[in-house]
């Protein structure tokens, strides 16, 4: 699985793909592969639509979202991290894209990009 993120006339790269102001965006650039976990932390509060699963606050389940270093592309991309317990976790671990279902809607799962510590990912 990769992401997309867009490279700017200079040389940078910058996560997501940039569709505005086009003249100043040379194209798109896939990032894959495994980064290393930069931080992290667990989020204790429902987010907002269209992340929101829709469940009560007494259903909500916290989870752990983080920023992930990929350093071929120079980026660090916040996401949900897709862990059972957070104290599995290490700075400089090495983690994977993947993806997660974050919602329903219309009876369809809906669908986020998330990473996973890469020897979870077989």
């Amino acid at each position: 699985m990769a992401l997309l993120a867009s490279r700017d006339g200079k040389g940078g790269v910058v996560f997501p793909v940039m569709s505005c102001g086009q003249s100043e965006w040379e194209g798109v650039v896939e990032i894959s592969g495994v980064g290393r976990l930069w931080t992290y932390t667990v989020q204790r509060f429902r987010p907002k639509p269209p992340f929101d699963d829709g469940r009560s606050d007494l259903e909500f389940v916290p989870y752990v979202v983080g920023y992930v270093s990929f350093e071929d592309s120079g980026l660090i991309v916040e996401g949900r991290i897709v862990v059972g317990d957070p104290r599995e976790l290490e700075i400089g671990q090495e983690m994977s894209i993947c993806k997660v279902v974050v919602a329903k809607s219309q009876g369809e799962d809906v669908e986020l990009y998330a990473f996973a510590p890469h020897d979870a990912q077989g």
